[in-house]
């Protein structure tokens, strides 16, 4: 087996060089992906889960093993997972992407991947008041729209979903592959003196907190935990609805 490199990956007499340990990380997430999709098949009822699989992130610099690893897919699912591992005593971290180089997203704990989460759940007219017509990719909405979706769904797909409806984001990172809850949570931004980041964007949260508490957040209802959750970096729990500003 050799990297792009051309390092023998087999040479086991000596540390082999950075690149090949990449390599053979990126063979082994790959690995671990078949397997976790084949897992999949005829589930429905119960989470997907797995005891001490090896997570990696984007680039295989950052990896853990996780008590288990599940992939809920559904809110309630989710809740559950949460209640079940808070009662045992196990740290839980929430993953989307992996598209972070840093090692927030490692535990030793029960690790939640809300792929599954990606469905788009509603668009309302921000001005009730005014007539409201969607758009298409070639015509405009006749204005603004709150759009929610589940916390799982990937920006560049929330990007094609808002463009069917004549919608776009404000404001967007230059990569768009990472889900909306992590683009947001980690306060991804874009361009522009005058734009926010992506978390100025969002109008409304909803978490399932450490105790398995499914809670909402606006910034009329519990504006507190709105303000911090928006860029909460996962700590104050597992966000599973996404509420955004679109125009």
């Amino acid at each position: 087996v050799f990297c792009a490199h051309r390092h023998s990956a087999r040479n086991t007499a000596q540390a082999p060089p950075r690149c090949c340990r990449s390599y053979r990380r990126s063979r082994m997430r790959l690995l671990l992906l078949a397997v976790a999709a084949a897992g999949l098949a005829g589930t429905t009822a119960k989470a997907p889960q797995s005891a001490a699989a090896e997570w990696f992130n984007w680039n295989t610099l950052q990896h853990c093993e996780p008590w288990t690893f599940s992939r809920p897919t559904t809110e309630a699912q989710v809740a559950d997972l949460v209640r079940a591992a808070s009662a045992a005593g196990h740290r839980i971290k929430t993953v989307g992407a992996g598209h972070s180089f840093s090692g927030i997203t490692l535990t030793d704990g029960l690790m939640l991947q809300l792929d599954a989460l990606d469905a788009p759940l509603s668009v309302t007219p921000l001005d009730p008041s005014a007539p409201w017509t969607p758009g298409s990719p070639s015509k405009p909405a006749s204005g603004s729209a709150a759009v929610e979706v589940q916390a799982g769904m990937r920006v560049h797909v929330l990007n094609s979903f808002l463009a069917s409806k004549g919608l776009a984001l404000e404001n967007t990172g230059a990569i768009a592959l990472q889900s909306v809850a992590g683009a947001t949570s980690t306060s991804t931004h874009g361009t522009g003196r005058n734009l926010g980041s992506m978390a100025t964007s969002i109008l409304g949260l909803r978490l399932v907190l450490a105790n398995g508490t499914v809670l909402d957040a606006s910034a009329s209802l519990n504006p507190g935990v709105f303000r911090v959750a928006r860029v909460g970096l996962g700590a104050l729990g597992g966000i599973v609805r996404v509420t955004v500003r679109a125009v």
